[in-house]
């Protein structure tokens, strides 16, 4: 009995979660320009005719997982610092909810820091929609926060660039061990923000 169009779709969808999964991977590891097309199959386990089905470049399959990334991660995130809360509180939320995607989801740790690390594609285009803004969020929730007198009086460039290693650093550890349980104190990274306790 052939196959329904259902099935053959459902099909489709893991072979090509299957492949950026792997390019994830791959990407994280030896980095963009040191990736080939031929290491992505392999650790894909499939064959370059597959591969080439879905994928005609490297370019094309970061391009996914950026949007993937944004989708998953930055999204649900950035709808954090939203709202008309304190800066201090939103910022709260907002590191909650990226430690906790990636406890849930090992490839959430992959996304994040492959998007944290190689934030452009090749032509200079971002993909991440979350940075096509001038000001990042966080940086913008950073300088309200100042201005509400809950976050240090610290330039808001260094404050955002020291969460984001803190963040990478948690993510490649996570990736490292294979093992999402690995416990982390958030209220460690809120110390780092909040005025008088740093």
């Amino acid at each position: 009995m052939p196959r329904t169009i259902f099935q053959n779709e459902k099909i489709k969808d893991k072979r090509k979660a299957k492949i950026l999964k792997s390019a994830l991977t791959v990407f994280t590891f030896n980095g963009f320009d040191k990736t080939s097309m031929d290491m992505i199959a392999k650790e894909a386990k499939c064959s370059h005719g597959l591969l080439y089905h879905y994928y005609s470049n490297k370019d094309d399959i970061e391009k996914d997982i950026f949007l993937l990334a944004n989708e998953h991660v930055w999204k649900p995130s950035i709808e954090c610092l939203n709202g008309d809360s304190q800066a201090i509180l939103k910022i709260n939320n907002y590191v909650k909810t990226l430690f906790n995607l990636i406890r849930s989801n090992i490839l959430y740790a992959y996304e994040i820091y492959l998007t944290l690390t190689f934030p452009y594609t090749k032509n200079g285009e971002k993909i991440c929609s979350a940075s096509k803004q001038k000001i990042p969020p966080l940086m913008r929730c950073i300088k309200d926060g100042q201005k509400e007198g809950d976050i240090v009086m610290d330039n808001p460039q260094k404050l955002f660039e020291t969460f984001r290693y803190i963040l990478l650093g948690y993510a490649y550890s996570v990736m490292l061990s294979k093992n999402t349980d690995q416990s982390f104190d958030e209220n460690i990274i809120m110390n780092l923000f909040r005025k008088g306790e740093n």
